[in-house]
């Protein structure tokens, strides 16, 4: 990942997140919601990652003990221009180089903490609101659907020459502009298919949840 290094001399990755349409946004096998969107700020390396939680229902020790500065519970779809603007916004910054010079790691008699000074707390206080802003405002998310939904109106199911909409009984599945799948495709065909659907939904603004592989496979693997 390319850290850039921005004038104010806060450490941001807005280069990685810009052209990436949701960024944030990572939905762990098994769950219902996405894991929470979350900027961290490294006030040794004078530095702000915006990134996903990775841990479930828990914080790292260096977030516990204060050494990291953590602002939690963003939308996961917020779009990568939007956060990417946002870290490199003159206010970020200012805010940020708040944060950073106001703290400081301070032995408290059982183990080293971090503490914030009075302007870092309300320079802290002043970044929390501004990115809930944009973290809440519905024009800076992200179109997010899955792979099934994006191509439903072009899919055909298709059963002896036969295409229907949908149908529990089938032969082959064309997807308009995608390809056909049958019995018979095979795993390279798919894996193009795969590229071809989201090269498409990319420009369509659209963020799949959920790999169109796995869904074409399980076409493929529904036809008699």
């Amino acid at each position: 990942m390319a850290d850039e290094i921005t004038t104010n001399g806060i450490i941001t990755n807005a280069a990685d997140l810009r052209d990436d349409p949701a960024p944030l946004y990572r939905r762990y096998p098994g769950q219902i919601n996405p894991q929470p969107g979350r900027i961290r700020i490294f006030p040794g390396e004078r530095k702000a990652i915006a990134d996903y939680k990775t841990e479930l229902n828990s914080m790292t020790m260096a977030e516990w003990l204060g050494h990291i500065i953590s602002i939690s519970n963003l939308s996961p779809y917020i779009r990568g221009e939007i956060i990417a603007d946002l870290l490199e916004s003159e206010r970020f910054q200012t805010l940020a180089k708040r944060i950073c010079d106001g703290h400081s790691i301070v032995w408290n008699g059982i183990k080293r903490i971090g503490r914030l000074s009075e302007d870092a707390e309300d320079a802290l206080l002043e970044l929390r609101a501004l990115v809930e802003a944009i973290s809440d405002d519905p024009e800076s998310q992200a179109n997010l659907m899955s792979p099934e939904e994006w191509a439903e109106m072009s899919t055909s199911y298709i059963m002896d020459g036969e295409p229907m909409r949908w149908r529990d009984d089938f032969d082959s599945v064309e997807i308009e502009g995608i390809g056909i799948i049958s019995k018979g495709s095979s795993d390279a065909a798919l894996v193009d298919m795969a590229a071809k659907m989201s090269d498409e939904a990319k420009s369509d603004d659209v963020v799949f949840d959920g790999d169109p592989l796995d869904w074409l496979m399980y076409l493929r693997s529904r036809c008699v």
